[in-house]
């Protein structure tokens, strides 16, 4: 198993693995990094069989819902997205919330 496939995989689920600083020098996200993100989304890659797995997954539409970052005051639109869906909120710092998506201008409440 190679750091690129991990690269790979992480890009297939829709994770930056290069990005720039405030000065624009080039860097990557560590292997490390990519591979606490891609169990968070539950697409383990610790083996080569779990990579394949991973990727057939996203390939098929088999993986769980989306991933969307968004800032805290900010509202985030849904587009395509049925009102009073609920869905899981992940904080920064580990901690999890349900929330129901309302129709506030594609915002949603927490319960």
């Amino acid at each position: 198993m190679s750091d690129d496939a991990i690269r790979d995989l992480a890009r297939q689920a829709g994770i930056a693995v290069d990005w720039q600083d405030a000065t624009g020098a080039p860097h990557q996200v560590s292997i490390g990094s990519l591979r606490h993100l891609l169990g968070a989304l539950d697409l383990p890659c610790a083996t080569t069989d779990d990579l394949r797995e991973s990727a057939e997954r996203l390939q098929h539409g088999l993986a769980d819902a989306p991933l969307i970052v968004t800032m805290v005051d900010t509202p985030t639109r849904l587009h395509g997205v049925a009102l009073g869906t609920t869905a899981e909120l992940l904080l920064e710092d580990g901690t999890r919330r349900t929330l129901t998506l309302g129709s506030d201008h594609g915002s949603a409440a927490h319960r």
